[in-house]
């Protein structure tokens, strides 16, 4: 008889909610058919009773391996999908991806008898909040894949996409500085660790070293809203790794760039950041003139997002030359309407900063 494992690891998608009650739950509204929704991040997040290792505990106390996928020999994730409600119970379960085999089934079990949570909150308010785990199915996990251990030494660190300056770019452009803390004249760093997954997901997100006054949240809600990170490599074979990264909070900085940074949910490009990233490749044209002058670098264009969505008053604040700053210019000028930024379930005007990056040795980035 085979021995049985079960995995669990937890991803947050940046998705928030305006209140629902229970009464009144539409679960066609969380979980459309050409996705979920795309909302803001609350101010506190809804969690199990006890955190993550209670949660951990209950799923492989409670999870039972079908019969037919242990004789298939299937193993993988099944991504269940629920709403946790103003009260704390569970309720729209779906199965954003599953494995087939009796595992859908047997992962939605679990959180179906699971006890209430404790909700997201938003003003000091209880809303209901769409949640997403992934609940891992294998067999024997720590002797036949032990590449899934997180390893402390690595010859080949993981890296954000494009480096470390386009994941400071990444978080300056993301970040939204609490109202609690700049009332509170608060600033200072948000240590957040996490695990780089060997397919480049992040996971086991949490504040190792904080400063209060909503500024972790917001601190981990960015670094939850980033994409795919290169992972670690050991061996030549992708490792999971224990990674942090500081987040800056300061007013100054933020006023130079002409952020209207006190929102509850910042503007974003149709898809995401990788979305994003992909459009730029796609048309972005690296001059002639920059090319034969070995030109590369950074050219900062700031624009708004009105509340409809379009872009206007597209500007570069810091250029590189050579044709360059036209070229970005060019590019935002192509994009498509965005989703605007929102306030109090409105959406409001907002000031957005995009660096736009030229390397030779691609001649399109970011």
């Amino acid at each position: 008889m085979k021995k049985i494992a079960f995995g669990l690891i937890l991803i947050l998608f940046a998705l928030c909610s305006t209140a629902q009650t229970t009464d009144t739950i539409d679960c066609d509204f969380w979980w459309p058919e050409n996705g979920h929704v795309h909302l803001g991040v609350p101010e506190y997040m809804p969690g199990f009773p006890g955190g993550e290792t209670a949660l951990k505990d209950y799923i492989s106390e409670h999870l039972k391996y079908p019969p037919l996928a242990v004789e298939g020999d299937i193993t993988g994730r099944v991504f269940v999908g629920f709403v946790v409600m103003e009260d704390g119970s569970l309720d729209c379960f779906k199965v954003i991806r599953g494995l087939g085999y009796g595992c859908d089934e047997a992962a939605l079990e679990v959180f179906k008898d699971m006890p209430k949570w404790m909700p997201a909150m938003q003003r000091g308010k209880a809303i209901s909040y769409p949640y997403t785990v992934p609940v891992r199915f294998c067999f024997d996990c720590k002797n036949k894949m032990p590449e899934q251990e997180i390893v402390s030494s690595v010859e080949e660190a993981p890296e954000f996409p494009d480096g470390i300056e386009a994941m400071e770019d990444f978080i300056k452009a993301n970040l939204v500085y609490p109202q609690e803390a700049i009332d509170a004249g608060i600033e200072g760093k948000v240590f957040v660790g996490f695990v780089v997954e060997v397919d480049g997901s992040i996971s086991s997100i949490k504040v190792l070293q904080g400063i209060g006054y909503g500024c972790d949240e917001a601190a981990m809600a960015v670094v939850n809203k980033m994409p795919r990170w290169k992972p670690a490599m050991q061996r030549g074979k992708p490792v999971r790794y224990q990674y942090y990264v500081p987040v800056c909070f300061s007013k100054e900085e933020i006023a130079e760039q002409e952020l209207m940074y006190v929102v509850e949910q910042t503007p974003e490009y149709p898809g995401g950041y990788e979305a994003l990233s992909d459009f730029i490749n796609a048309n972005l044209v690296f001059p002639q003139e920059a090319i034969d002058a070995g030109i590369e670098g950074r050219v900062f264009v700031r624009f708004w997002v009105e509340t409809d969505g379009s872009l206007s008053d597209i500007k570069v604040l810091r250029g590189i030359g050579y044709g360059c700053d036209e070229a970005a210019m060019a590019v935002v000028n192509k994009m498509p309407k965005w989703k605007p930024a929102m306030q109090k379930g409105e959406p409001v005007r907002m000031s957005y900063m995009l660096p736009i990056i030229f390397k030779l040795e691609n001649e399109k980035t970011e």
